[in-house]
């Protein structure tokens, strides 16, 4: 990933209006005559939102890289990083809690599933199998630009990917606001939980690294839903 290279400024800042609108997309609401299309079409544009921002900025070829299936032993990488990301949020919930008295919040789509019949609990999962990529490819997309602006300054291997991962969890963090109902201690824990994602794109090569975390991460959570 180190050697990625953004083709050009313009394409960049195309690559990220579609990012930009690929998660405004996800996180407000459609018009009143395309509303009921929401549910079923945001994740999928969310997606090939998430690709044509990647394509625009680095090339196809390039995605094929950031797409590549990951380095042998990445397993226990993968399961190591899903495992950090949950106690990271437990830790700085916890002391949200204890310090701060702050109240919890649950993500919007776990509390319509606890009112949701069975088909469309099926189906609301079968949204967030589209989704997640989606979600991984679009932060690839704020912060591998980031990263690459961190290189470019010279700044060590080491600085340049927190520097870089941060922002990105910054980002990620208010990305959640309005599905945590604009809790920003939850939404603190959550932009922090997925510092290990992006951590295992480095450490896998591959950006499925993060994906197959945050896959684990969410189907986790969504088990008790199931039956």
């Amino acid at each position: 990933m180190e050697k990625l290279k953004i083709l050009s400024w313009q394409r960049w800042l195309l690559g990220l209006l579609f990012a930009i609108f690929s998660v405004g997309q996800l996180i407000s609401p459609w018009p009143d005559l395309i509303v009921d299309y929401q549910f079923y079409c945001s994740p999928v544009f969310m997606t090939i939102g998430g690709l044509l921002s990647l394509i625009l900025i680095y090339g196809l070829d390039s995605l094929k890289k950031l797409l590549a299936p990951m380095k042998k032993g990445s397993v226990l990488r993968v399961i190591w990083g899903f495992v950090l990301s949950n106690l990271i949020i437990i830790v700085v919930i916890g002391v949200l809690i204890v310090g701060f008295h702050t109240p919890l919040a649950t993500h919007n789509i776990f509390t319509e599933l606890h009112q949701a019949d069975k088909l469309d609990r099926w189906l609301t999962i079968l949204m967030l199998v589209v989704q997640i990529p989606g979600e991984e490819l679009i932060m690839a997309a704020f912060t591998l630009p980031i990263l690459n602006y961190c290189y470019f300054k010279n700044i060590s291997f080491f600085w340049s990917w927190t520097i870089a991962n941060l922002i990105g969890c910054i980002i990620f963090m208010f990305l959640h606001l309005p599905a945590y109902q604009g809790n920003f201690g939850i939404v603190l824990a959550v932009g922090l939980g997925r510092y290990p994602f992006t951590m295992l794109w480095r450490s896998t090569n591959s950006l499925r690294g993060g994906i197959y975390a945050h896959y684990i991460q969410d189907f986790v959570r969504l088990i008790p839903f199931l039956f």
